[in-house]
Order: structure tokens, then C-alpha cells, then sequence
């Protein structure tokens, strides 16, 4: 019996400590937005009165133009103004017409987990997609063949803003790679390129060692060459031993580079506008336009 008077008082103290119910009823709004609805809880704060969202979000847009159909489902959770939990995204078209000229189908869907704000946890996006246009001929339209299809999908997991682990990319070709504690790409990879592949190895702190562009006959573009003394004081930077300036002294130059700038570009599925909805806000890794998730780091040490 007193474990179970403890353990209500507990409760008692966490409600009456928490944000959003010290005195506040949570409402609901339901309002139109970008030719869709969105639905939300909030209460307002005293002290500004802001509307605070708390609680579940959901957001539906569905639309039909030129015969074509578009839908998108949003579903989340906020907890005090912040992202909170799973979120879940899909958007789905069907021969609907786009800015080129020509009318898509495509099914993108992602899943998504914060805390406070914050990426944090697993994250996975997936999108196929494929276009076709319409030709004129003998006094009605005809669709003509589909191009071909796309498939792009990325599976990650985020700790506090920053991927770390295993990254799964498809963009076409699947690739895995290896991210340490520190979200520094590990291990070593051949990244396809359209007249050339790279070759490079990473370190365990994820700093270049090898660096070979290659053509697919087997011919060296580029090479980049890191001999032993510029490796270990390189080393020797990234261990605490020297600074900065030291490396200027020695004519180093270590740059610390989003792997998503260079190698691979699996960043953008998530930054499209169906997946961020910034209007919504709550997104800390998402403010002003631009994003400072990190998806995946390296460094890069050359002689100046």
C-alpha cells in the first residue's frame, strides 16, 4: 500500500510540475494550409500567449488536376512547442502534372524520430518515382512511354543531432558505410560517379588516407597522395596533441567535410518540403532554410 500511495504522488508531482498542465487545457485547431488541413493540439502560454503545440499533429493534403491525383499525410507528436516521438510522411502522385512539362507518379514515405527538437533516433526514407508526357496525335492526346524509374532510399539513425552507425543508401546503387561514435565516416569505400568512381579510405577518426578517382576502364583521373608525416600530424591534431595554429605553422590545412557535400548527396531526400514542413516549426536541426543535421563527416588533410 505505500509503494502504491508513493508512486501516485509521484504522479501527482510530474502532472503538476509539467509545462503544459500547469493550469492549461490543451485545444485542438483545425485550419486550412496550403490546400490541405492541418490539426493540432496547443495550449497557450500565459507569460506571451503563444499558442504552444502539444500533443498529436496531423496534416492531409489531397488534390486532382489534369486527370491526375496528389495526396500527402503527415502524423507527429509535440511535446511543449518541440518535435516529439515518431513522425510519420507520405506523399503519393499519380500521372499528376509538375513544373517540367510532364506528369509524375511517385510514392515517397519517410519515418522520422525526435527528442526535444531534435533528430534523434532512427530515420529511413524511401521514393519511387517515374514521369511521362503526354503527345498530341490524329486530334486527341496520348500518354507516351515512362521514363525510367527512380529509386532512392536512406536509412539512418541520429543521436542528438548527428548520425552515427550504419548508413543504407540507394541512389541507384546501394551503399553502406560506417559512421563512428563522432558521426566520422570509417572503413573503406568506392563511391560510383558518372565519368569516374573514388576510391578512399578512412581512418578510425575518419580522416583520408587514400584518395584515387578512377575511370570504369581503370585510368587515374586524380590522386592525392598523404605521406606518413603529414598522416601523423594529422594525428596528432585530431588527438589534442597540437592546435590549430601549430598545423598552420606546419603549412597543414585539416577541413572537416559533410560526407553529403562530396560522396554522397543522401542528405536531400530529407530536405525536400513534404518531409520538413518548416511552417510547422518545432524542427531545431531546421531553422532559417537551411538544416544543421549532420549526416556524416570526414577529414581532410593537405600541404598548403
Amino acid at each position: 500500500m505505500r509503494k502504491l500511495i508513493l508512486a501516485a504522488f509521484a504522479l501527482l508531482v510530474m502532472l503538476s510540475t509539467s509545462p503544459c498542465l500547469q493550469g492549461q487545457t490543451l485545444k485542438v485547431s483545425k485550419e486550412t494550409y496550403v490546400d490541405g488541413t492541418l490539426t493540432y493540439h496547443y495550449y497557450e502560454d500565459p507569460a506571451t500567449n503563444e499558442w504552444v503545440k502539444s500533443g498529436p499533429i496531423s496534416y492531409t493534403k489531397y488534390l486532382k488536376d489534369e486527370g491526375g491525383a496528389y495526396s500527402e499525410v503527415v502524423t507527429g507528436q509535440f511535446k511543449n512547442g518541440m518535435r516529439n516521438g515518431l513522425w510519420s510522411l507520405s506523399r503519393k502522385e499519380i500521372d499528376y502534372p509538375n513544373s517540367g512539362g510532364s506528369y509524375t507518379t511517385e510514392t515517397i514515405t519517410s519515418t522520422q524520430s525526435f527528442k526535444n527538437g531534435v533528430p534523434d533516433g532512427p530515420w529511413q526514407a524511401n521514393s519511387f518515382w517515374k514521369s511521362r508526357n503526354k503527345v498530341y496525335q490524329n486530334g486527341r492526346y496520348f500518354w507516351a512511354a515512362f521514363d525510367p524509374a527512380h529509386h532512392e532510399f536512406v536509412s539512418l539513425t541520429f543521436v542528438n543531432g548527428g548520425a552515427r552507425g550504419i548508413v543504407t543508401v540507394i541512389n541507384p546503387k546501394r551503399i553502406i558505410i560506417s559512421l563512428n561514435k563522432n558521426g566520422f565516416i570509417v572503413g573503406d569505400y568506392t563511391f560510383p560517379g558518372v565519368y569516374a568512381n573514388e576510391e578512399v579510405t578512412f581512418n578510425k577518426d575518419g580522416m583520408v588516407t587514400k584518395y584515387i578517382s578512377r575511370t570504369p576502364s581503370g585510368m587515374i583521373q586524380d590522386k592525392q597522395s598523404f605521406d606518413p608525416e603529414l598522416l601523423q600530424n594529422g594525428e596528432r591534431y585530431l588527438a589534442g596533441a597540437i592546435g590549430r595554429q601549430q598545423l598552420d605553422d606546419l603549412k597543414i590545412k585539416a577541413d572537416t567535410v559533410s560526407i553529403t557535400k562530396h560522396f554522397l548527396s543522401y542528405s536531400t531526400i530529407f530536405e525536400e518540403d513534404c518531409l520538413i514542413l518548416p511552417v510547422l516549426g518545432g524542427d531545431e536541426s531546421y531553422t532559417g532554410g537551411s538544416t544543421n543535421r549532420v549526416y556524416g563527416r570526414y577529414i581532410f588533410l593537405e600541404r598548403q
